[in-house]
């Protein structure tokens, strides 16, 4: 009696224990899918994108001149050109100095075609990372630490085993695999290999094939 009663009690406390744990694990995906944009993609500015410029000149004449005046002018602790790259000029500020102040104020010498921060650059540009939640998240792909390490290379084959992807969509396309070893839809199986016309991957499920339709 002693026996079933524990029993009934653990499981109980099992079940419960789960649905507690599920409870959990929806808060904190919730909380990740939440996080503004500017924290789940770039985290933070970093000292570079508040201390650096990028100067693109129409006419360079006097220029270190005019930097000193704009220096002078807004009371700047700093403001030099420490680099030169491609046509640019890379101009530092001081951490205390209010950069979208200089910004502002170079923006108003006609001989500059246009000033930035130096940003941080990323290997893609999606408006909805943000929603991705399984892209940066430990628990799943944690795909920011990988790209650290390497952001991949053409002759790297993937294959996707899952319900299939849509290899018509415009982000994937150009980058299906091809195999040119068959004849899309002449219904032969060129290469031998068991699969008839698998230009692009094969449906085991339905036993069908895949290839792009445009």
């Amino acid at each position: 009696m002693y026996n079933i009663k524990y029993k009934k009690h653990l499981s109980f406390l099992l079940i419960t224990l789960l649905i507690l744990g599920n409870m959990l694990t929806t808060v904190a995906f919730a909380d990740t899918i939440n996080l503004p944009i500017e924290e789940t993609v770039s985290e933070t500015n970093t000292v570079k994108e508040k201390t650096e410029l990028i100067v693109k000149y129409k006419d360079e004449t006097n220029k270190e001149e005019k930097l000193s005046e704009v220096k002078e002018g807004l009371g700047l602790a700093k403001l030099e050109t420490v680099k030169k790259i491609d046509g640019f000029d890379l101009v530092e500020i001081a951490e205390t100095d209010d950069i979208q102040a200089v910004i502002t104020e170079l923006e108003k010498d006609q001989s500059i075609e246009y000033v930035q921060p130096n940003y941080k650059l990323f290997a893609f540009a999606e408006p909805r990372f943000s929603e991705q939640w399984g892209l940066k998240s430990d628990l799943d792909v944690n795909a920011q630490t990988g790209w650290k390490i390497t952001k991949g290379e053409e002759s790297l084959l993937v294959g996707v085993l899952d319900t299939g992807i849509d290899v018509n969509h415009e982000d994937l396309a150009n980058n299906i695999y091809i195999n040119t070893n068959e004849i899309a839809g002449n219904g032969i199986d060129d290469d031998g290999n068991g699969y008839v016309d698998d230009v692009n991957g094969w449906d085991f499920t339905t036993k069908t094939t895949l290839y792009l339709t445009v």
